[in-house]
């Protein structure tokens, strides 16, 4: 049946071609007998148009299935029998004013989008403090095992070069006026007090943050949030506290594998570079860190997981009703999330010694 369909097209488009009326007749009824093979009797008549000196081709169809009428606008044909090709993608050319008043005003919205679902993510928290039985603990261990473990080794890996790579750098520098020791400060609280917990939500921003952005944002396309809410279901109860409790719990357990593993790194190198021995390098590490330092590794860790589940939940519900608007947003989730989590470091950095002087603590 397929090598009878393909020798009569050829057939019929080289006697179009040479004739000077180009318009070509098949009779489906005749020549195919299923409806499946009519649809691909159909478009093979509109690929092979797409050839050079096919373009202007006329179709007829005497004895056309009713079902298959409606499927020839669907494949591209007008009312006239003629195929029409798709249109090219024009990239639209705009100025640099309209280019920045657009982007101005995009982030204005956003910026009030993003107050809005502030106001209902505040609700939901008081809303399960008040009521923790009908949060679903089943879909808080699922996000835990998904953010979590399925991320310890990217983290350990990405963690251990990041210590190597610190006492690299550190031992060519201080070995130049013998304060090789020292690197182990360098190490300790560079991967500690910054790096870890940085690398950590870093990683977490790539994999928990744009997952929880496409999974939403297929939902949405889906109209699976618009039954939600038809049902009397909130999607920011069902959707977004889990995946944030979930990642606020395992983020602070990753920083602290992250942590000891780039602690370990910066040995192993430091080790191999110098005269520097392990047991030297450990025990100025225990001298030099103190648990304020922990401390606050793991408050940032806490306040990073607090923005990528937020950012990307968020960007999953903004997300437009289609596949390229459910990849937009898992783009804006990872790129919005980093942009968030550097100004959280900043602004714990500088706050937290001022918090900790509070209690007496010279940090």
């Amino acid at each position: 049946m397929r090598a009878e369909i393909v020798e009569e097209a050829a057939e019929a488009f080289e006697a179009a071609l040479a004739s000077t009326v180009a318009i070509v007749r098949f009779d489906l009824s005749s020549t195919v007998t299923t409806h499946y093979w009519s649809m691909a009797y159909l478009k093979l008549c509109g690929e092979i148009t797409l050839r050079e000196g096919f373009n202007n081709v006329k179709f007829e169809f005497p004895g056309i299935d009713a079902k298959l009428l409606g499927a020839l606008a669907r494949l591209g044909f007008s009312d006239k029998g003629v195929y029409l090709h798709a249109p090219k993608r024009v990239m639209e050319s705009r100025g640099v004013f309209v280019s920045t008043g657009g982007a101005v005003l995009k982030i204005l919205e956003d910026t009030g989008k993003l107050m809005s679902y502030a106001k209902d993510l505040v609700k939901t928290v008081f809303y399960f403090i008040r009521h923790p039985r009908k949060l679903n603990f089943g879909e808080v261990l699922f996000y835990m095992d998904q953010t979590g473990a399925d991320a310890v080794p990217i983290v350990m890996l990405i963690c251990f070069l990041m210590g190597m790579i610190l006492s690299f750098q550190g031992v060519a520098q201080l070995s130049r006026f013998g304060l090789s020791i020292f690197v182990s400060d360098l190490v300790g609280h560079s991967i500690v007090r910054e790096l870890g917990p940085l690398m950590v939500a870093i990683i977490c921003t790539g994999r928990a943050g744009s997952a929880f952005a496409a999974e939403i944002g297929t939902m949405k396309v889906n109209e699976e949030l618009d039954a939600m809410t038809t049902m009397g279901l909130k999607p920011v109860y069902l959707l977004v506290m889990p995946k944030m409790l979930g990642l606020i719990l395992v983020m602070p357990m990753l920083t602290l594998i992250g942590d000891f593993v780039g602690i370990i790194g910066g040995g192993v190198m430091a080790a191999t570079s110098n005269d520097i021995t392990l047991f030297s390098y450990f025990n100025r590490i225990t001298v030099s860190l103190m648990p304020a330092n922990v401390m606050e590794s793991l408050v940032k860790s806490v306040v990073f997981a607090f923005f990528v589940g937020a950012i990307g939940c968020f960007k999953g519900f903004e997300s437009e009703s289609d596949a390229k608007g459910v990849g937009g947003a898992t783009t804006s989730a990872v790129v919005s999330g980093v942009f968030l989590i550097v100004l959280a470091d900043a602004a714990v950095t500088f706050a937290f010694p001022q918090f900790m002087r509070l209690f007496g603590i010279d940090y």
